[in-house]
């Protein structure tokens, strides 16, 4: 565990995870997706670590892929938020959960298959 911490700390995204958009563009996405994540982890009473993680997700994601389309953050965070719970909280999200909570907007199979490409552009990001 000291292991993964460790990793998670020493591999921080740049100061600026959005170097092509306008600063009022970005940091009104980031401010929108991390205030959905925030809701979710709230409602379901996860435990903090989870909401921590997945905000340092998406900031490394987004640090790797910049141009992220505005259309594909909700599916960013679901599928960064799936990844953190399943790592740190004692009853991990299921993907049905968090397609419930992007009211269908993201299907079960598109929020796994993105997850599991997100866990690998995370793990080779560092």
């Amino acid at each position: 565990m000291c292991q993964l911490l460790g990793d998670f700390v020493y591999s921080r995204p740049p100061i600026d995870p959005y170097p092509s958009l306008p600063p009022v563009t970005k940091s009104w996405r980031r401010h929108w997706l991390v205030w959905c994540v925030l809701e979710v982890c709230e409602e379901q009473r996860s435990e903090e670590e989870v909401l921590v993680l997945a905000v340092g997700y998406v900031d490394r994601y987004l640090s790797v892929a910049p141009t992220t389309p505005k259309s594909s953050l909700q599916l960013l965070g679901s599928a960064c938020l799936l990844i953190a719970s399943k790592l740190r909280d004692a009853t991990p999200f299921t993907a049905a959960k968090l397609v419930d909570y992007t009211d269908h907007s993201v299907t079960a199979k598109q929020l796994t298959v993105r997850a599991g490409n997100r866990y690998c552009a995370l793990s080779q990001s560092k």
